[in-house]
């Protein structure tokens, strides 16, 4: 049997308006969420290829025209088109320095100084740091492919990646957030993981350098 409170009627009726009126300004922002992350997605593709160009000759970026020829090449072994005056290069060429983290999962300390790169969803902390630098953290398994931004003293997992130098870190992180999970080949079935060889090999579509920034 379930027991419940049961305050005055009048009193219910306040409770449930009050909920009620909650939950729709929830379902409100979900829809408000909903709606940015559609706008998210659309920029990202209508940028990221070039199809949407930027000008900063003005007081500000803005939309210009795309008025340079177009060319059609292979990226990450999909047919596609790009502006003639942006570059395709893969990681390798870009001048990242690529190293793994050294620390086990276990390292983790709640409360820690630092924050502690995982290949989980949620970082963690650590009392220790084994780098003081602007980089990428990419999840070489686990939660494949996913990629984070890091500034300053952190530490990281033996199975996360850490890409210093190279592009914009801004840029470079959304380049990687909205193309490297589809576009690289996982090795393993059981636990699938990125392979060195298969992130220096991923190509990157490259503007000129006052769009990148």
């Amino acid at each position: 049997r379930l027991d419940f409170i049961k305050p005055p009627l009048a009193e219910q009726t306040a409770i449930a308006n009050i909920l009620s009126d909650q939950e729709a300004l929830i379902a409100q922002y979900d829809n408000l969420i909903a709606l940015h992350e559609k706008r998210f997605a659309y920029l990202s593709d209508e940028l990221l290829s070039g199809r949407l160009r930027l000008s900063r000759e003005v007081d500000g970026p803005v939309k210009i025209s795309h008025n340079a020829h177009w060319h059609s090449l292979s990226i990450n072994e999909n047919e596609c088109s790009t502006p003639e005056d942006w570059h395709v290069k893969n990681v390798s060429d870009l001048g990242y320095g690529i190293v793994t983290g050294k620390k086990d999962a276990n390292a983790a300390v709640s409360g820690g100084a630092y924050t502690f790169f995982t290949c989980g969803e949620k970082d963690l902390a650590i009392d220790v740091y084994s780098f003081n630098t602007e980089a990428l953290i990419l999840n070489g398994n686990g939660n494949v492919g996913e990629v984070k931004m890091a500034n300053g003293k952190f530490d990281a997992y033996q199975r996360n990646y850490v890409l210093t130098g190279g592009l914009p870190l801004k840029y470079g992180y959304y380049v990687f957030k909205h193309y490297f999970k589809d576009a690289v080949n996982l090795s393993g079935s059981v636990m699938p993981y990125i392979t060195l060889k298969d992130l220096q090999k991923f190509e990157i579509r490259i503007p000129p350098l006052p769009e990148k920034t």
